[in-house]
């Protein structure tokens, strides 16, 4: 596989781009596109409320030159002010700006708005828009789990256009769609953990003297540019103090691009033995050309991502950083990375495969396939528990 991230340098931490462009402003050097680059650094460390106010003011001085219409309705979807990210949507598509992701917004806002009728037909434009709008596939699906009709959700999978076949969502809720209707067989054909999850200990350089001092570094260069995150507008976890890094290839880093280096020698050895041998589905497919999506997350107390798959990867995986004492113990159960269960619409049910819980431990990278709901168990600790999320994600079309 070819990775088309190698080449891609690394960038100054969010927080010193953003004093740039606010200094540059202050200078009387604003214009429309430094404003829109300026929002779109404020969400990467999730100051929606800032993003906002950024793209306004980028479309009030070029109200014809403006083009980040997505960007500022996902703004305010994320702020819950629905009503106004669909309205940015509609004056979008007015001046000609039209995409799957858009679509998805205004899916999302009306979903929320309990517009439902709405909400699927936007899920099913966006869907036919695009061969990649993989998470407008999933709630297409989610949308049909909530019938709890095995008959229904496998009419739903049957009904994505044939190139979402192959996707994580697809092959998610169909293998859920078999369990419910008792095919176990048909089901553990997509989903057989025993085969599908792979575990590999990482062993640093002598650079950086042992694994404990390297992942002493990663924490900190994780914990560096960390910011408070809601991951699922609507369904968030109990306590949304949890942290979240999406910019790990920065400057001067030194613990990430090691370990990121290791992880696509891991990944390519996989995928290696995937190609010989297709029948274990750990790959949602075997990309010709892809690239590594990392993030680092910061949890503690009753904290945890909620339950979720990765609908546009084709693998995924979890490096953990640091654990906290009381996950240490097997009897607890805290912590433990729960993998294999079914959708949140069908949480009562119980799966025809077998479930994992994995015990987390510094140093151990747990890779598993995209399409496998999971979540991870509260540590109920003070001490934080720090991961790395891995995707391998193909490289796609802009």
């Amino acid at each position: 596989m070819r990775w088309t991230d190698l080449d891609v340098p690394a960038t100054a931490p969010p927080r010193v781009l953003i004093e740039l462009y606010r200094r540059s402003s202050q200078q009387g050097k604003e214009d429309p596109d430094f404003l829109i680059s300026l929002g779109i650094a404020l969400r990467q460390v999730w100051d929606m409320a800032g993003a906002v106010e950024a793209f306004q003011r980028a479309e009030a001085l070029d109200p014809e030159g403006f083009h980040a219409f997505g960007e500022l309705a996902d703004s305010l979807y994320m702020l819950e002010l629905d009503d106004d990210a669909l309205t940015v949507i509609n004056r979008g598509h007015q001046k000609g700006f039209s995409n799957w992701n858009m679509e998805y917004i205004r899916a999302s806002a009306l979903r929320r708005l309990k517009k439902h009728p709405q909400a699927k037909e936007a899920l099913r434009n966006a869907v036919a828009m695009s061969t990649y709008a993989f998470a407008a596939a999933e709630d297409l699906l989610a949308y049909a789990a909530e019938t709890q009709d095995g008959d229904v959700l496998l009419d739903a999978c049957d009904a994505l256009p044939s190139t979402y076949k192959t996707s994580a969502p697809n092959i998610a809720y169909r293998a859920a769609a078999y369990s419910l209707l008792g095919r176990r067989d048909d089901a553990c054909a997509l989903i057989d953990l025993d085969r599908q999850v792979v575990q590999v200990a990482f062993e640093p350089s002598r650079t950086f003297e042992s694994l404990r001092a390297f992942n002493a570094i990663l924490m900190d260069e994780i914990a560096a540019n960390a910011v408070a995150y809601r991951e699922f507008p609507g369904n968030v976890p109990p306590d949304p103090a949890a942290l979240r890094n999406n910019q790990l290839n920065v400057v001067a880093a030194k613990a990430y691009p090691a370990l990121a280096a290791w992880l696509r020698v891991i990944i390519q050895k996989e995928l290696e033995r995937y190609r010989a041998d297709t029948s274990s589905h750990m790959f949602v497919y075997a990309p010709e050309a892809g690239y590594l999506y990392t993030r680092g997350y910061i949890h503690r107390h009753a904290e945890h991502n909620g339950l979720h798959m990765h609908s546009n990867a084709v693998l995924s995986g979890v490096y953990h950083v640091r654990v906290p004492d009381e996950a240490f113990n097997p009897n607890e159960h805290l912590g433990v990375l729960q993998l294999g269960l079914l959708p949140p619409a069908l949480k009562n049910f119980v799966p025809c495969w077998r479930q994992h819980a994995i015990q987390p431990v510094p140093g151990i990278v747990t890779l598993f396939p995209s399409f496998v709901f999971h979540d991870f168990a509260p540590t109920r600790s003070e001490q934080p528990r720090v991961a790395l999320g891995i995707d391998l994600r193909a490289a796609v079309p802009e």
